[in-house]
């Protein structure tokens, strides 16, 4: 039997390996190949791993099989108490819950497998160097591998007909030149980005020629970089979710996304976020481009596309060929039937590791009650937590059902200044991000 792996989204049909590891900096190149830069912040991707990991048991079901980061191991409290909380909403996630070292889940996988011939599917992050042995061939990592090039949008837009910002692709050494020669001279601001590490790595705000090439001064002269308009605030920023089979594109979701000077607050689901025909055709072009340039499965795979968004206009500012950190939050909500008739803030944030208790006890406080209105400002269902404590403070995944600056404003009276550290701008870009959805 043939083993279908990749970013794959539950399957409510058939068993499912989850293998979420770290691997998202070795879908570009190998990790041995990593900058002194790249290198230190891969292992503050591993910490947040874990959480992403820990936040898919709300998504399993009882057939399915994870695998977390060995530092559960020695904390069963966690998985305990956020089991116990599911079951009160009548959620039954997997108890075949495996452990293993971050970069190395690949080696739990072969033996998942060997002793389970049941399982047909695994769900990784993404294609990447790190498990590429796990493949039959490397059709799918160099598939990914372009598509997810942040160098590479351009070129798609142009060859599939889909809408972005100015976009121009140029060279390390030749970007502060180009920069002034395509936006200077009409005041613009850009965003210069390199291909390599994913999410906000390898991405600077310019508004000068002089930023651009302090920004720019640890890559290599001639490697290949794009100046991408930065987009103002009569837009809002917007994700966009796609399952791509190789018969065919799925449109699956949606939801605005707060981020703020490269910092994520979170991601706001709101069944207000509506497209126009036209703004729907440039998604499902970006969907195909990725889809016939080969990544594609039998089972679908997963992609997001990053987008600035108004009334009218869509622009495409990435495309992201893997897991997206807010779909284990899409999912929980699918999984309570709520997904499509609420408004919900999914964010990380941190808890110092004193108040930790505090904190279980203040969530079951104000868990969501399936099944009847929410009668009170907002309602929570937790994500999960990391297994990492750093300088006192432990991170926390968290869906804020209702008025995020009702939760704000609870927080405040209930915790110590040392904890929900994020929570303060995360309200502001709330209220900004709303106030475009009415």
């Amino acid at each position: 039997m043939s083993v279908i792996i990749g970013p794959i989204r539950p399957l409510p049909s058939k068993p499912m390996l989850y293998a979420l590891d770290a691997e998202e900096s070795s879908m570009q190149e190998p990790e041995e190949e990593l900058s002194k830069e790249g290198q230190a912040i891969d292992e503050a991707y591993i910490r947040e791993n874990s959480i992403f990991a820990f936040s898919m048991l709300p998504s399993t079901k009882p057939e399915d099989f994870l695998i977390l980061d060995e530092v559960y191991e020695h904390q069963p409290e966690l998985l305990a108490w956020f089991r116990s909380v599911y079951d009160k909403l009548n959620v039954h996630m997997t108890d075949q819950v495996q452990y293993a070292t971050p970069k190395h889940f690949k080696r739990k996988v072969v033996r998942i497998l060997a002793d389970h011939s049941e399982l047909d599917v695994v769900s990784t992050v993404c294609y990447s160097y790190n498990s590429q042995d796990l493949f039959p061939d490397n059709t799918h990592l160099l598939a990914s591998r372009h598509v997810n090039a942040k160098t590479a949008l351009g070129e798609l837009s142009e060859k599939y007909h889909f809408s972005i910002p100015k976009t121009v692709l140029t060279s390390v050494a030749e970007a502060p030149a180009r920069f002034k020669q395509e936006f200077s001279n009409q005041g613009q601001s850009v965003y210069a980005k390199v291909d390599g590490l994913g999410g906000g790595s390898n991405v600077s705000f310019v508004a000068s020629a002089d930023i651009m090439a302090g920004a720019l001064q640890n890559y290599a002269p001639d490697q290949a970089c794009i100046l991408q308009e930065a987009i103002g605030d009569t837009y809002f920023e917007t994700i966009h979710v796609y399952s791509i089979a190789n018969d065919s594109i799925q449109y699956d979701s949606s939801r605005a996304k707060m981020t703020k000077d490269k910092q994520w607050y979170g991601n706001i689901f709101d069944p207000k976020i509506v497209l126009t025909e036209h703004q729907r055709a440039m998604l499902d072009a970006a969907a195909y481009a990725v889809q016939q340039e080969g990544y594609a499965a039998e089972e679908p795979l997963l992609v997001g596309f990053d987008a600035f968004m108004d009334d009218t206009t869509i622009l495409i500012t990435e495309c992201n060929a893997r897991w997206l950190g807010s779909t284990p939050s899409e999912y929980a909500l699918r999984r309570l039937g709520i997904y499509d008739s609420v408004t919900a803030t999914s964010t990380i944030d941190e808890v110092a590791e004193d108040e930790l208790a505090a904190y279980m006890s203040w969530v079951e406080a104000n868990l969501f009650e399936p099944g009847s209105e929410l009668e009170r400002p907002f309602a929570l269902l937790p994500l999960g937590f990391s297994g990492y404590v750093v300088q006192g403070k432990r991170a926390v995944g968290l869906i804020v059902i209702g008025d995020l600056r009702a939760c704000h404003a609870d927080i405040r009276q209930k915790f110590s200044s040392g904890s929900f550290g994020l929570m303060d701008n995360s309200v502001a870009m709330y209220g900004h991000v709303t106030s475009k959805l009415q």
